[in-house]
């Protein structure tokens, strides 16, 4: 695969993540035509997520999944430690983990810069 994943754990009752999402749309916006995906993976139900993401319309322009019981959050929060939310997560070309930390780290966009550069 040529697509570097941002994979970001959020829900619609955190502030933090709230702040984050017009951040991440325009990760996702700078980054689109380099071939990298960002979805935000929330554990609550689609009844709660789905009018949320309506009413943020353009401030969150990126997927957004859903997670079954926990698989996607056990498959990383619980296997690098993480309990805080939100936590970003980029996944490079051969989709090993490169980054873990918070969106709004500065370090968070030049990791998704590193992970586009590599071959």
């Amino acid at each position: 695969g040529k697509t570097v994943y941002v994979v970001e754990f959020w829900a619609t009752w955190c502030p933090p993540c709230r702040t984050s999402i017009p951040h991440l749309t325009k990760v996702q916006e700078r980054f689109k035509d380099k071939n990298v995906v960002v979805i935000g993976v929330s554990n609550e139900d689609a009844a709660t997520v789905r009018p949320f993401v309506q009413t943020m319309g353009d401030k969150m322009n990126y997927r957004v999944a859903v997670d079954n019981n926990n698989m996607t959050n056990r498959g990383y929060m619980t296997a690098y430690n993480k309990d805080g939310i939100p936590t970003a997560f980029v996944v490079d070309k051969k989709g090993d983990v490169a980054w873990v930390g918070h969106p709004m780290d500065k370090k968070f966009e030049r990791a998704i810069e590193k992970a586009v550069a590599a071959n």
